[in-house]
């Protein structure tokens, strides 16, 4: 651990808003759709093309969910947009959290 370090989180991450996408819009599909409390159900567009972090906004604000997919964050949620490789200590497809992590330069 001696070679890592102090970081604010704005200089390595930043958190943006998800998209409005009511339930009668989407379109069947596989990719996952986050609400702050976890998947709310799947569409057939990703407005994040890799796997990322989402954070609870509103209801659950704080609450932090993996996905390890391509997915959609709803207007409840942020996600994080970073330069970093995020990686997680569980290999779950969808990851709460009890989830750790740890950021490296990509």
């Amino acid at each position: 651990m001696k070679d890592w370090k102090s970081k604010k989180l704005g200089e390595i991450m930043t958190l943006k808003y998800g998209s409005g996408l009511p339930e009668r819009s989407r379109i069947k599909g596989n990719i996952p759709v986050y609400g702050s409390n976890g998947i709310v159900g799947f569409h057939n567009v990703a407005k994040v093309k890799e796997s990322g972090v989402i954070v609870g906004r509103k209801g659950s604000a704080g609450e932090v969910v993996y996905s390890a997919t391509s997915f959609f964050p709803i207007d409840t949620t942020y996600y994080v947009e970073s330069n970093l490789v995020i990686k997680i200590n569980r290999p779950k497809k969808h990851c709460r959290s009890k989830c750790g992590a740890w950021f490296k330069p990509r």
